[in-house]
């Protein structure tokens, strides 16, 4: 299954590929071979896309270039887990993008297999923030995303099971709020 980006969503003012789409008013902007979690642009107009886990294919993050080519980001070692390789480390691998988000610290943030927090420096491209959330979640549950407050030093993480888990950014200390 094909997934698409269109112009509206990426600012292009031409269509990267020359297919149509069925709805009027849109152009097909660029096509990927994996279904997409997500899209998030950077106020200097980066863009990264998360795609989903399958049986046969790692997670990925990719970001899209202004050549319409795409980077594993933040670097081939993040997308290399593989369940089938016991030396394959999910602690320091994306297990599956549940959530992404460029964050107002100048970070892109990801809630990975409801296990952790990752957040990679756009100035230097590397992981350089992890959270572990394995603790503060109930074992029938899972974290499926990420939003910030305006300051950026609280994040507010949902949880399956019907709690708010809330983190202080500068500390790494959580709180759970049942809803």
């Amino acid at each position: 299954m094909s997934a698409a980006l269109f112009l509206g969503l990426l600012g292009h003012t031409a269509p990267l590929a020359a297919e149509n789409t069925s709805t009027p008013g849109l152009e097909l902007a660029y096509s990927l071979e994996r279904a997409t979690q997500g899209l998030s642009i950077s106020e200097d107009g980066r863009k990264s896309i998360s795609q989903r886990y399958s049986t046969t294919l790692p997670p990925q993050i990719v970001e899209l270039l202004d050549d319409n080519s795409t980077v594993l980001y933040s670097n081939t070692a993040w997308n290399s887990y593989n369940s089938s390789d016991p030396t394959s480390d999910p602690c320091k691998t994306f297990l599956g993008i549940d959530g992404s988000r460029m964050g107002p610290d100048g970070r892109y943030w990801t809630v990975n297999g409801s296990t952790k927090l990752v957040g990679a420096n756009l100035t230097n491209d590397a992981v350089d923030k992890l959270y572990y959330l394995d603790a503060m979640k109930a074992s029938d549950s899972g974290i499926d995303d990420v939003r910030y407050n305006a300051a950026g030093d609280v994040a507010y993480m949902s949880d399956t099971a019907g709690a708010l888990l809330v983190m202080n950014m500068t500390t790494g200390r959580l709180n759970s709020k049942t809803l």
